[in-house]
């Protein structure tokens, strides 16, 4: 799952209709994006990794195959999160539709690529990319994010109509005027 769905910011928001659809999808990944930077936290499970040179990516079938056969082993599930690292073209997080050990299916679109093959002919410039492993790691945000991460989208999303955004529950209340401020949200999970 990303950082928050569609449905969770319309479900905190209260918002019903359909009209500012396009922008929340469009700024969550920017969002999740920013999270991660700010954090210094990838958010990762550390024993679901698979990594090596030797997976290809299919943008036809959205797959990614591993010759290794690995995913299964390394705890690989359907509807886990992933985020690809060290890739050529397809670095990114991407949620994981379907799987089997040599294969994994993502909902996402990806971009054809095949695993680094050193060239054999001395006389050959070899540009040695793919020479660092390709990293599929699985990733998790914890339940709490959510909070902040509502308010920053909603932040985004009207700060060109306000200066100021007020938040509101029970005794409690904040105003965030900056980036910095709605930012400071996110500080419980910064490493």
């Amino acid at each position: 799952m990303p950082i928050i769905t569609l449905a969770d910011v319309k479900s905190l928001l209260q918002i019903t209709d359909t009209s500012k659809d396009a922008l929340i999808t469009t700024l969550i990944p920017i969002v999740q994006d920013k999270v991660v930077r700010y954090c210094h936290n990838t958010f990762d499970m550390p024993m679901i990794r698979s990594y090596g040179d030797t997976f290809t990516f299919d943008a036809s079938q959205k797959t990614i195959t591993d010759s290794n056969s690995e995913f299964v082993n390394n705890n690989f599930i359907a509807g886990l999160e992933i985020r690809i690292k060290n890739s050529v073209y397809n670095d990114g997080t991407y949620t994981i539709n379907t799987l089997t050990a040599a294969v994994l299916t993502t909902n996402e679109t990806l971009v054809n690529e095949s695993p680094y093959v050193p060239s054999t002919d001395s006389n050959a410039f070899d540009s040695g990319y793919g020479k660092t492993p390709t990293i599929i790691q699985a990733i998790k945000f914890p339940q709490a994010i959510k909070i902040p991460t509502m308010i920053y989208i909603d932040w985004l999303s009207v700060r060109n109509h306000h200066v100021m955004l007020n938040e509101r529950a029970g005794d409690w209340s904040g105003a965030y005027q900056k980036e910095a401020d709605v930012l400071s949200l996110f500080n419980d999970w910064r490493k």
